[in-house]
């Protein structure tokens, strides 16, 4: 992959902002900017959507930008270990499998991490009220499976230890 330079990273940035005003878009770009480019450059990205955008939507833009960041590793390690891929995870598929490894991939993330329930709905493209449901939903089936609560447990030391392979 190419890494851009600060100039037509910043160019880049600005003609999206002003064709969209899409707040969604400019949190991919920026999640995109921070793989593709130079440090430099995400600074001058930042400032430039500083600019544009008044404070409370930029918190809002960061805060699901560390979401992202923050549960890469994590959501990578849980679906490896399920047998499936990231996308899929986080994905808009709703079969009773997969809705079920998303939840209890939200306990984990709440176990293992400090993110809010927003931040944990934002990892998977979806708001708070799921994040909740998730965790409440897996609390409730691991009170009586045991052999879950011991997976799910692995995942979380694993993830706080920084391991994410250890728990695959």
């Amino acid at each position: 992959m190419t890494r851009l330079d600060d100039d037509t990273l910043v160019a880049l940035f600005c003609g999206r902002w002003d064709a969209s005003r899409d707040l969604a878009a400019s949190l991919r770009f920026v999640v995109d900017a921070a793989i593709r480019g130079p440090a430099p450059a995400i600074a001058k990205v930042g400032a430039e959507l500083r600019k544009a955008m008044h404070p409370p939507a930029f918190k809002h833009v960061l805060r699901h930008a560390y979401a992202v960041e923050q549960s890469t590793p994590i959501l990578e390690a849980f679906a490896r270990g399920c047998g499936l891929v990231v996308k899929r995870l986080t994905g808009r598929e709703t079969g009773h499998t997969i809705t079920r490894r998303r939840y209890e991939c939200m306990w984990v993330l709440k176990k293992a991490t400090d993110m809010s329930y927003p931040e944990i709905g934002a990892a998977f493209k979806r708001g708070h009220d799921i994040a909740i449901r998730g965790v409440r939903e897996t609390e409730a089936r691991i009170a009586s499976d045991e052999v879950l609560r011991a997976r799910l447990e692995a995942f979380v030391a694993a993830a706080r230890s920084g391991d994410g392979r250890r728990a695959a």
